[in-house]
């Protein structure tokens, strides 16, 4: 199956731009022609919004390390860091 990536490089355009118009952005302003030819490769090469392999999104953890005060020893005094 096709991706966006490989659409653009066969295009000639940047993956935002297949996206932009696959996506039917309104806002996109491109060459009518541009549009057309990326719609054509992505009909050639069977392009689905589907995704077989999405990426996973790693969440943040909410984990909490207990601080703890640390000393610092010498021979002639005790340091401690808080």
């Amino acid at each position: 199956m096709a991706s966006m990536r490989d659409i653009a490089k066969l295009a000639g355009v940047s993956v935002a731009s297949v996206s932009r118009i696959l996506n039917n952005d309104e806002t996109f302003s491109i060459n009518e022609h541009t549009r057309q030819r990326v719609i054509e490769i992505a009909n050639q090469m069977n392009y689905s919004k589907e995704k077989i392999n999405p990426i996973p999104v790693k969440s943040a953890t909410k984990t909490r390390l207990p601080s703890l005060p640390a000393t610092i020893e010498s021979r002639k005094e005790t340091i401690r860091i808080l």
